[in-house]
């Protein structure tokens, strides 16, 4: 055996040892399974009794529990009440289902109304197993759909079908993967891989290593089916959905992209955490450890280093669903990037963050805090003869600029002053300037992270954030792509 077989068959038995060691360690136990699905069973039969409806019903059990594909400590269930009502709609849901259902659950679980396609109740057992409730069109072919919750028993049976027992711990790696490093869930907020698009990634490549490897091999952007594509179908796929960044044709709905969801930045994330894995195979790419660095020292990296970190701290002033939410506050953030870019900052990085509740958090680095006082302002060229003596005669006599003059690339060129030369000008007179109705300011704050509030140092979550948003490096890239092999594509 060959040096390079060698090393291979070393790397192998290190990935089966690492992948068999996380299932033992995110396959439910039985007494959870059990649990979960006399939860199920004990909701059901509430609804059933508590529910007059006169049309046809019936309760459902959806998801991944239903499919067998739930990690440990993760028994959330969605439990759908199906219903045969060709005129179904948000009022008829709320009056014939939500009101009738909220003072029996109310009775035995802690329940709260939330809102999405439809109004749905979300209840909590004592023993903190939690379960949708979701109303939804019992439709009889994917043709009678009337929203994309209505697609969700369809996805459901599918799955049941076409993947195997073996292949349900496939898909549970997979999922604590991504969820490993942050691009698991079709939300808003994450923008990444849904535990069904997951399902369907491990019915198409069959195991957890596989998927990963073509993972590995993907380009920005790429077209995924169950079954093999002629290249006139991926163009015509690319031409479809030419604004998504991954595309997979739902094998139950094939006009709809069951990857809509996943960004740019969530399929660049999969395919450098993928090359990495299966060079250097870790438990911490699923279980990777979060730690915050103090404020002190994050402080002290942003002074040696001389750079330019600002924070909007947002108040959250009316109660949103969480998509509602996050697609406002990445509206902002992306119209803020926009603005601080027109007034000549170069933007390095942008993020957001949120507690969901009360407080949201913007954040910019730019290349600097400060910039001169003029800027160099090109003109037309010499031969565009009509523009360069509007150029010319715009400037001439112009007390506030120094110029115009002929430059050594033939060009003419002004010195033009500048309407900012402080970040801070610009968040304050530009960025906040037309924030909607939902947020209000409560400080802008550059580099100095001892006067963020309180209640944001204390809270774990957002100095997790504040710590990957200062350093840049996930924890489970820190850790997990570093390798002294030679052999290593990628980290």
């Amino acid at each position: 055996m060959s040096g390079t077989e060698a090393g291979a068959s070393a790397l192998n038995r290190i990935l089966e040892t690492v992948v068999e060691s996380v299932k033992e360690r995110i396959r439910p136990t039985k007494e959870e399974l059990e649990a979960a699905w006399d939860f199920f069973h004990e909701v059901k039969e509430l609804i059933e009794s508590s529910l007059k409806l006169r049309y046809e019903f019936k309760v459902e059990l959806e998801g991944s529990l239903a499919k067998g594909t739930c990690l440990r400590n993760e028994m959330d269930l969605d439990i759908f009440i199906l219903v045969r009502n060709d005129a179904i709609n948000n009022e008829w849901i709320k009056r014939e289902i939500i009101d009738p259902l909220i003072p029996p659950l109310s009775a035995r679980y802690a329940v709260q109304l939330r809102y999405a396609t439809h109004p749905y109740i979300h209840v909590v057992r004592d023993d903190g197993i939690e379960a949708d409730i979701v109303p939804a069109y019992w439709a009889r072919s994917i043709k009678e759909i009337k929203t994309s919750v209505d697609r969700t028993p369809f996805h459901t049976r599918y799955v049941i079908n076409n993947l195997s027992d073996a292949q349900k711990d496939e898909v549970r790696l997979l999922k604590k993967f991504f969820k490993g490093i942050g691009v698991y869930g079709a939300e808003v907020k994450v923008e990444g891989f849904s535990g069904y698009l997951c399902e369907l990634l491990i019915i198409k490549y069959g195991n957890f290593i596989d998927t990963l490897k073509s993972i590995s091999k993907w380009k920005i952007p790429h077209v995924v089916a169950i079954g093999d594509l002629p290249k006139h179908e991926v163009k015509l796929l690319l031409k479809l959905f030419k604004d998504s960044a991954l595309i997979f044709p739902d094998p139950v709905d094939l006009k709809r992209n069951a990857a809509a969801a996943v960004s740019k930045r969530s399929l660049s994330l999969a395919i450098v955490a993928s090359t990495c894995f299966l060079t250097n195979p870790s438990e911490t790419f699923f279980f990777p450890k979060r730690e915050a660095v103090s404020i002190e020292k994050l402080g002290k990296y942003i002074i040696e280093s001389k750079r330019c970190l600002s924070f909007i701290v947002l108040k959250i002033n009316e109660e949103l669903v969480p998509d509602v939410l996050w697609g406002i506050l990445k509206k902002i953030l992306k119209r803020g990037e926009s603005i601080i870019s027109q007034f000549d900052f170069k933007v390095v990085d942008s993020r957001v963050w949120s507690d969901e509740k009360e407080i949201a958090v913007l954040f910019y680095e730019t290349e600097s805090c400060n910039l001169s006082e003029y800027k160099l302002h090109e003109g037309p060229p010499p031969h565009v003869k009509g523009n360069l003596s509007k150029f010319i005669n715009k400037y001439l006599g112009n007390r506030t600029v120094f110029g115009p003059w002929i430059s050594g690339d033939g060009r003419p060129y002004v010195l033009r002053k500048r309407k900012y030369t402080e970040i801070t000008d610009v968040l304050r007179k530009e960025v906040i300037s037309s924030l909607p109705k939902e947020f209000s300011v409560i400080d802008i704050i550059v580099n100095v992270l001892t006067k963020l509030p309180g209640k944001l140092l204390a809270d774990k979550d957002f100095t997790y954030w504040l710590t990957e948003a200062v350093l840049k490096v996930p924890s489970w890239m820190e850790a997990g792509c570093r390798s002294d092999s030679s052999s290593s594509t990628l980290c």
